[in-house]
C-alpha cells in the first residue's frame, strides 16, 4: 500500500502479497515494471516501481549517481522494498550482448548472468544477517548498502555490498520468542552432507546458543530456505569446498557453545578447565575447526601475557566465568569474520570495479567510468524493554540518516523558496543535530567517553556511568533517580529510549585474546586460516585495537560521505501494527511513526509551498507546444513562462484535438521565481501534462516530416554532387581515348583551330628565342675574339719555348721569337727551328669552340689547347699543347696578362671539351695536369 508526499514515497507493510485484477496479478510483476518505466510518471499512482523508475531514468539522463534511502522502524518492510527495487532494475535494464547468447556459449561465470547473481545475493545475505525478532520475522541485524553498477547505457554490469555493525551478540543469546540468525536453523534441518551422522546431531534442541529449542517462523520452511541458500551460494561462484567449510564453521560455533568449564582440582587461583562432561563437545568443535582439541582447550582457559614486547611471556589462567566469556567472544568473532568473508566473497563475484572485472566478465572501463544506483537497507529505529549497546549504535545511525533527510527535504526546500525570492513563512520541525552531537561530539560525546573509559585496564560499568554523568546537563540526555546508575535516557527524534549501562564496556572492547587467533590461524581448513590470518606487524599487535564504537562511527561517516555524492530518493516505510497481521492497522502506532519520521512537517511544507518546481528551460521545452504565443520557442525567459500560463491561447495543431485555454492567476496558482516556475495545485500540473500528451503526436508528425525533408534534401545534394563528378570523369575518359587515337579527330572545329594556333604560337616563340640567343652568342663571340686578337697583336701574350722529351716546365727558357699572324689573323705561325719550315697551328683553334670568337672548324690538322702547368711556381704559368696526327704532342709555356683572362679561358676550354667529347674520357690537360682542379 503506497502513498506519497511530493517525491517521498510512503510504503505501508501489508503483511501479505498484494494483487489486483480478476486474475489476481501481483503488483510487482514484469508488466507493472514496464508500465511505470515507459509511461509519464507524473500522473501515475504511487508505487515503489515509480521511485525506482525515477532514479533509474535520472541516472541515465543526467549521468549522476543516484541512491534510494529506505528507512523505517523494524518490521516496516524495508528489506522487501529493497528487493522490489532490485527486481525492477533487473527487469528494465537492457541486456548485454553476452546475455543474448546461448547459455553454453557464454563467457565468464557459467552459472548465471550478473542480474541473476544480484537477485541471488539477497537470500545469501538474509540467511547470514537476518533473524526473527519480536517485531519482525525477517529483521535485518546488520546495515547494508547495495551499490548497483551500470555502464553509461544503463546496463547492469555488477554490484557491491557494504555491511555495517552486525549484531553478533545474537549468536550467543536471544530474547524470548526470537531466533538466532536464519543460517543456523538451515544447518539444523540437514546437517553437513560430508558427515552423515551430523544430521542426527545438528538439532536445534541440542545447542545452548539456540536456546535448546527450534523456534519456527510461520509460513517459512527452513528446509526450502536451506536449499535456496545452497543454490544461491552455487550461483555466486562458491565452490563445493567453500560451502562445506562454511557449514563446518557454523557447526563448530554451535558445538563450542555447549562447552562448559569448572574449577581445577584444588581450586588454585580459581583456574578453569573444560568440564569432562562437555569434553566431547569440545572435541567435536575442534574437529570441525580442524585444530587440536588440547590447543583449543588451553586457549579458552588461559592466555599469554606479554611484557616488554615479546621478551617476557607468561601464561595466565582464567577462572570459569572468564573462560565462558572467552568462549562466547570466540563464537561471536568467528561468526563476524565469517560474515565479512561472505560479503567479501560476494563482492569478488559481482563487483565490476575489481581488477580484471567480476566473475561474469564485466569490467568498468577506466576511460569512460560507470554509474551507480545505491540502496540503503539499514536497521530501523529500535525501542525495546531492555536496550543496550547495539540499540544505541543502531539508533545513532538512524539519527544521522534522519538528519540527512531533514537537510535535503525540509531545510533545503524552505531555503530554495527564500533563494528564489518567494515569500515564505518558516515551518518549524524537529532538528536532531543536537542529538547527533550528544552521541558523537568530542570531547563530551557519549561514544567518546565510552572509548576513554575502555582505555583503562579496570574499566567497568560504574566508571562508564560516572563518565556519562559528566556529559550532563544536556537537553536530550536524562539522568533521573528512577534508573540511577543502571541506565540513562536519550531523547531521540523517534522518542525517549532508556539504555542500560550493562554491557556497554564489554561489547565496545570485545577483544579476542591473541592465543585464540594464533590457534585458529594454524587450522587445517584453508577458510579458517583466511579468517584468522593476522597480517599485522608485531608493533601493531602490541597496540590496542580500535573499539567497536570507533569502527562503527567511521563506517557511518563513510556512508554519509557516499550518500552526499548521490542524488537521493526517499521511501519511508510504515508498520501498520505490532501483531504482524494483515488488514489491520493501529492508528496510534502509525501516527507515532508519521511524527517521528518527520512526515507531518513534510506535509506542512508541501501544503504551504508548491507541489512542483522546474527551471524555465525545462518548463518551456516541455509545454511550449500547447501555447500559440510561445511556439515556436525562440528564447528562454520568465516572460515566456508567464505568457504560457496566462495567455489563454492554445495552439491548434492540424489534425490534433482542440485544447482548452489555460488562464492561471499569479501568486494563487503559480509563482515565477528567479530561475524556476513554481506550481501550487497538482491539478494544474495534470492539465498541462494532459494537453501536452494530446499534442505530442502532432508535434512528432511535424518533426518527423521536417526530419524526412532534411534527410531527403541531404541525400539529393549528395546524389547531385556524385553525378556531377561521375559525368566529369566519364567525359574526361572519353576525350582522352579520342585524343590518343587522333589528337584532332576528337575535337570540333573551334577546338582544332585553337589547338593549331596554340601549336603555331609555341613554335614561333621557340624560333624567336633561338634567333635571339644566336644573335647574342655571335655578338659575344665577336667581342671576345676582337679583344683576344688585340692582346695577341700587342704582344700581351708571350710564349716560352719548351724542350721536347723533357717533363713539362722542368727547364723552361725564354725564346726571343715571337708569334706571328697570318694574313687572315685566324692562325698563328711558330718557327720550329728548322730552316724553311714552320709548323702551322691553330693557336687558339679549340678555344674558338668555347666562345673565344672562332666559329669555324680548325683550318689545319694540328690542334692546340691551353693547359695548366702543375710544376709552375705560380698559377700564372700555362702552356700551349700541340697535338699532331700521330698522337705526339709538345707543350709551350703561355703567359696571360691577368688572372681574369686566364680563368675565363681555362674554364671555357674544359666546359667545351666535355660538351663536345663526353665519351673520350679525360682530356690531355686533365691527364697531365690533374692538380689544376678546374671544373
Amino acid at each position: 500500500m503506497y502513498t506519497s508526499i511530493g517525491a517521498v514515497l510512503i510504503a505501508v507493510n501489508p503483511y501479505k502479497i498484494l494483487a489486483k485484477g480478476p486474475r489476481k496479478r501481483p503488483i510487482y510483476d514484469e508488466l507493472v515494471a514496464w508500465y511505470y518505466m515507459e509511461q509519464n510518471r507524473l500522473g501515475l499512482a504511487p508505487h515503489v516501481f515509480k521511485v525506482s523508475a525515477d532514479a533509474y531514468a535520472d541516472m541515465k539522463r543526467t549521468g549522476e549517481d543516484q541512491c534510494i534511502l529506505i528507512s523505517g522502524e523494524s518490521g516496516a518492510g524495508k528489506t522487501e522494498t529493497a528487493k522490489h527495487v532490485m527486481s525492477f532494475v533487473t527487469i528494465v535494464s537492457p541486456q548485454r550482448e553476452e546475455e543474448r547468447k546461448p547459455y553454453e556459449t557464454r563467457t565468464g561465470n557459467a552459472a548465471s548472468t550478473v542480474k541473476t547473481q544480484l537477485l541471488n545475493s539477497s537470500p545469501l545475505l538474509e540467511a547470514f544477517g537476518n533473524a526473527k525478532t519480536t517485531r519482525n520475522d525477517n529483521s535485518s541485524r546488520f546495515g547494508k548498502y547495495m551499490e548497483l553498477q551500470f555502464d553509461l547505457a544503463g546496463v547492469v554490469i555488477g554490484g557491491r555490498v557494504t555491511n555495517f555493525l552486525l549484531e553478533k551478540s545474537r549468536v550467543i543469546s536471544q530474547a524470548a520468542d526470537e531466533r538466532c540468525f536464519h543460517v543456523f536453523y538451515h544447518l539444523c534441518t540437514g546437517g553437513i552432507d560430508e558427515i552423515p551422522e551430523s544430521r542426527e546431531f545438528f538439532v536445534a534442541q541440542n545447542f545452548k546458543y539456540l536456546s535448546y529449542e527450534h523456534r519456527t517462523i510461520s509460513r517459512v520452511d527452513d528446509r526450502a530456505e536451506r536449499k535456496a541458500l545452497l543454490d544461491s551460494m552455487t550461483s555466486l561462484g562458491l565452490s563445493a569446498d567453500e560451502q562445506s567449510s562454511v557449514l563446518y564453521i557454523l557447526g563448530g560455533i554451535l558445538s563450542l557453545g555447549n562447552v562448559e568449564f569448572q574449577e581445577t582440582a584444588g581450586g588454585f587461583n580459581h583456574a578453569a578447565e573444560v568440564d569432562p562432561a562437555s569434553w566431547p563437545q569440545l572435541e567435536y568443535a575442534a574437529s570441525l575447526f580442524q585444530v587440536p582439541p588440547e590447543a583449543l582447550a588451553q586457549a579458552l582457559t588461559s592466555h599469554l601475557v606479554r611484557s616488554g614486547g615479546r621478551a617476557s611471556v607468561t601464561r595466565k589462567q582464567l577462572d570459569p566465568r572468564r573462560s565462558e566469556s572467552n568462549r562466547d567472544t570466540l563464537a561471536k568473532e568467528t561468526y563476524k569474520r565469517l560474515f565479512d568473508w561472505i560479503v567479501h566473497r560476494l563482492n569478488r563475484t559481482i563487483d565490476s570495479k575489481n581488477a580484471g572485472g567480476n566473475a561474469s566478465g564485466y569490467e568498468v572501463d577506466a576511460s569512460t567510468g560507470s554509474l551507480s544506483l545505491g540502496l540503503l537497507d539499514i536497521y530501523g529505529f529500535e525501542i525495546f524493554e531492555m536496550n543496550g549497546f547495539e540499540q544505541f549504535c543502531i539508533n545513532y545511525c538512524n539519527e544521522k540518516l534522519q538528519q540527512y533527510f531533514i537537510s535535503l527535504t525540509l531545510r533545503a526546500e524552505q531555503a530554495e523558496y527564500l533563494s528564489e525570492g518567494i515569500g515564505w513563512v518558516q515551518v518549524e520541525y524537529f532538528d536532531n543535530k543536537p542529538v547527533c552531537d550528544l552521541v558523537e561530539a568530542k570531547p563530551k560525546g557519549i561514544l567518546n567517553v565510552l572509548d576513554e573509559t575502555c582505555m583503562f585496564q579496570n574499566a567497568s560499568k560504574a566508571k562508564f556511568a560516572s563518565a556519562v554523568q559528566r556529559v550532563a546537563p544536556h537537553p536530550h540526555l536524562v539522568l533521573d533517580r528512577i534508573h540511577g546508575d543502571s541506565a540513562f535516557t536519550v531523547r531521540h527524534y523517534a522518542g525517549d529510549v532508556v539504555y542500560q549501562y550493562e554491557g556497554f564496556v564489554e561489547k565496545n572492547l570485545d577483544s579476542l585474546f591473541l592465543d585464540l587467533v594464533e590457534t585458529l590461524a594454524e587450522s587445517g581448513m584453508p577458510l579458517m586460516r583466511d579468517l584468522f590470518d593476522d597480517q599485522r606487524t608485531e608493533k601493531e599487535k602490541a597496540k590496542r585495537p580500535p573499539s567497536v564504537s570507533t569502527q562503527f562511527k567511521r563506517q557511518v561517516t563513510e556512508l554519509m560521505a557516499t550518500l552526499e555524492k548521490c542524488q537521493p530518493h526517499y521511501i519511508r516505510c510504515i508498520k501498520p501494527n505490532a501483531a504482524k497481521r494483515s488488514n489491520f492497522t493501529d492508528p496510534e502506532l502509525m501516527l507515532h511513526q508519521v511524527k517521528y519520521l518527520g512526515l507531518t512537517e513534510n506535509v506542512k511544507v508541501r501544503r504551504a509551498g508548491f507541489c512542483h518546481r522546474v527551471t524555465f528551460e525545462r518548463f518551456l521545452r516541455r509545454y511550449a507546444p500547447i501555447c500559440e504565443v510561445v511556439w515556436p520557442l525562440t528564447n528562454i525567459s520568465a516572460e515566456n513562462c508567464e505568457r504560457l500560463l496566462t495567455s489563454g491561447r492554445p495552439r491548434q495543431w492540424p489534425g490534433g484535438p482542440p485544447l482548452d485555454p489555460i488562464k492561471l492567476a499569479r501568486d494563487r496558482d503559480y509563482v515565477i521565481g528567479r530561475t524556476k516556475v513554481f506550481i501550487r495545485d497538482p491539478q494544474t500540473l495534470f492539465t498541462l501534462e494532459a494537453q501536452r500528451a494530446a499534442v505530442i503526436p502532432c508535434v512528432a508528425s511535424v518533426v518527423n516530416r521536417i526530419v524526412k525533408v532534411f534527410l531527403a534534401m541531404n541525400r539529393l545534394y549528395k546524389f547531385r554532387v556524385a553525378v556531377t563528378k561521375l559525368n566529369a570523369h566519364v567525359r574526361k575518359f572519353v576525350q582522352r581515348k579520342k585524343y590518343e587515337r587522333d589528337p584532332m579527330r576528337g575535337l570540333d572545329y573551334h577546338a582544332r583551330q585553337a589547338l593549331r594556333l596554340n601549336l603555331a604560337a609555341v613554335r614561333l616563340a621557340s624560333i624567336l628565342r633561338r634567333k635571339v640567343a644566336q644573335k647574342r652568342l655571335v655578338q659575344k663571340r665577336e667581342t671576345v675574339y676582337l679583344e683576344t686578337m688585340q692582346m695577341l697583336r700587342t704582344g700581351a701574350v708571350s710564349v716560352t719555348k719548351h724542350i721536347p722529351g723533357k717533363p713539362p716546365f722542368s727547364k723552361p727558357h725564354t725564346s726571343d721569337k715571337k708569334l706571328t699572324f697570318t694574313a687572315d689573323e685566324r692562325s698563328l705561325s711558330w718557327p720550329s727551328g728548322k730552316a724553311g719550315r714552320s709548323d702551322k697551328i691553330i693557336a687558339l683553334g679549340d678555344i674558338s669552340h668555347v666562345e673565344l670568337g672562332f666559329r669555324a672548324t680548325p683550318l689545319f690538322s694540328t690542334t692546340a689547347a691551353v693547359v695548366g702547368a702543375p710544376n709552375a711556381a705560380t698559377n700564372s704559368k700555362f702552356c700551349v699543347l700541340f697535338v699532331g696526327k700521330n698522337g705526339k704532342f709538345k707543350e709551350e709555356p703561355l703567359e696571360f696578362p691577368n688572372e681574369w683572362i686566364r680563368d675565363r679561358v681555362l674554364r671555357a676550354m674544359h666546359r667545351r671539351r666535355r660538351e663536345q667529347f663526353p665519351d673520350r674520357g679525360a682530356s690531355a690537360s686533365e691527364r697531365f695536369c690533374p692538380s689544376l682542379g678546374l671544373q
